[in-house]
């Protein structure tokens, strides 16, 4: 235990990797479906690449040798944070959590936040969102299974701060989720940073709003030589037919 979490020792990252290829390898040779998950986070980018065999079933992200109800101690935490797919967000802003709904369970979906690593408690103790999951595959984007809502971020700058979207789906609609140990659900994880600002965005070409500076006459904007000629030899025409 350290610092009153428990951590269980990671499936190394090589191996969940090698597990994302294999299923991505599988579904194009054999049309194997990967859609074994329940749930697919969209945005914030998801802690694991891509849908593999049993994804979503291991407490408290999604991936791992633990089991959907989560029920042994050295399983409640996740370290394996993804450093190449982190996002950030600006401290107190709103943001839209999508995702999409594979099986149509009746439940829950609970979005919450840890801000110093991946454990199952302290996103017990900073739901977000508690919103009910009627039976069927209808999200409420309008869009197919698509699902949207709005989360407020904490305030607090982290560097380390994951984002957890579960759906816990035993039926039960009504009460929100305080824990999902022992519970049948599904996890997935967002790795995130809170920043106090971010950068602005560069400006899109055509879209500046400081005047281009005035250019100098070029050598293709003066009459050429031979324009000159013809001119010169137009006037000496005129000129003779008025004398003759």
């Amino acid at each position: 235990m350290a610092n009153g979490k428990w951590r269980r020792e990671s499936v190394p990252r090589a191996l969940n990797r090698a597990a994302t290829l294999a299923a991505s390898l599988a579904v194009v040779t054999f049309g194997v479906s990967p859609a074994q998950a329940h749930i697919h986070l969209l945005e914030p980018i998801p802690r694991y690449p891509d849908q593999v065999a049993n994804e979503n079933k291991a407490c408290p992200c999604g991936v791992g040798r633990s089991n959907r109800i989560c029920q042994f101690e050295e399983d409640y935490s996740d370290p394996d944070r993804s450093l190449d797919r982190v996002t950030a967000f600006e401290a107190g802003s709103t943001i839209t959590v999508r995702w999409d709904e594979y099986f149509a369970h009746a439940g829950r979906y609970r979005v919450a936040f840890d801000e110093d690593g991946a454990d199952i408690f302290d996103f017990n103790d900073h739901p977000l969102i508690d919103i009910p999951d009627p039976r069927g595959r209808e999200g409420n984007s309008g869009d197919g299974s698509i699902w949207e809502v709005d989360v407020t971020l904490p305030t607090t700058l982290c560097e380390n701060c994951t984002l957890q979207l579960i759906q816990v789906m035993d039926g039960e609609t009504e009460a929100p989720v305080d824990n999902p140990i022992g519970r049948s659900t599904y996890y997935q994880c967002a790795d995130i940073r809170i920043v106090e600002d971010l950068p602005d965005p560069p400006d899109e070409p055509g879209c500046s709003l400081t005047p281009a500076p005035a250019r100098a006459p070029t050598a293709a904007a003066a009459p050429s030589l031979g324009a000159l000629a013809l001119l010169a030899h137009a006037g000496w025409v005129r000129r003779r037919s008025r004398r003759g």
